[in-house]
């Protein structure tokens, strides 16, 4: 009976899980780039370059590309040291975006912002250890792209039961100009380098306001 901040333990079970996730938001229409779940032994149907994701896991651990059959097979082995479920994506050249939210009367959305990561993707060493990656708030697209997002976020907080906080990230397609949600995060981090504060701080809050605004919607 102690309250807590931020999405009950099935919303976040169901957000931890990205093939869970998928499967739900794909019957309610929100676009995702082509995946599929490995099989053992069995070679991808989606075209390379792919990436290879654990279903659950965090912070980018045992996520890797691969362009050709042995490098997928050298990425399913690295996924498998996290999770047992491996999701396996088409990779495609796009901005990565990013979006906050918090409960405070109403939600708030942030300014979408988006991540200049320094590798070929947003890995672990490109979050937390290179100082080549930038975040840039607000992001560069047109006001259409940002209301499209602001459309699947209101979507997925009804969908989902989201509660008090969250980050949810997108991939934009600038030659086909289409929106693909990537993933969820119910406890997003809050750290220096962390997009979930920036964003706010871009909205006018401080950590202090964040903080308290939490706790003053914990359930």
């Amino acid at each position: 009976n102690i309250n807590y901040i931020g999405c009950d333990w099935g919303t976040s079970y169901i957000c931890m899980d990205k093939k869970r996730t998928k499967e739900i938001l794909g019957y309610y229409k929100i676009p995702q780039v082509p995946f599929e779940i490995y099989t053992k032994n069995k070679k991808p149907t989606i075209d390379y370059p792919v990436i290879i994701k654990p279903a659950r896991s965090g912070s980018s651990y045992g996520i890797n590309i691969a362009n050709n059959y042995s490098e997928f097979k050298k990425a399913i082995k690295a996924a498998k040291k996290y999770d047992g479920e491996i999701i396996i994506e088409k990779f495609i050249n796009a901005q990565e975006l990013e979006c906050a939210i918090i409960y405070d009367k109403k939600w708030i959305i942030s300014n979408i912002g988006e991540i200049k990561s320094a590798n070929i993707f947003y890995d672990y060493e490109a979050k937390y250890k290179s100082k080549e990656s930038k975040c840039i708030i607000p992001a560069d697209i047109d006001d259409a792209v940002k209301k499209e997002i602001e459309h699947y976020v209101k979507k997925i907080i009804d969908i989902l039961n989201i509660k008090g906080l969250a980050r949810i990230d997108f991939f934009y397609d600038k030659e086909y100009k289409k929106v693909y949600l990537n993933e969820i995060n119910t406890l997003p981090g809050f750290t220096n380098a962390s997009m979930y504060p920036k964003l706010l701080f871009n909205k006018g809050y401080t950590y202090q306001k964040i903080i308290s605004t939490l706790i003053d919607n914990a359930q």
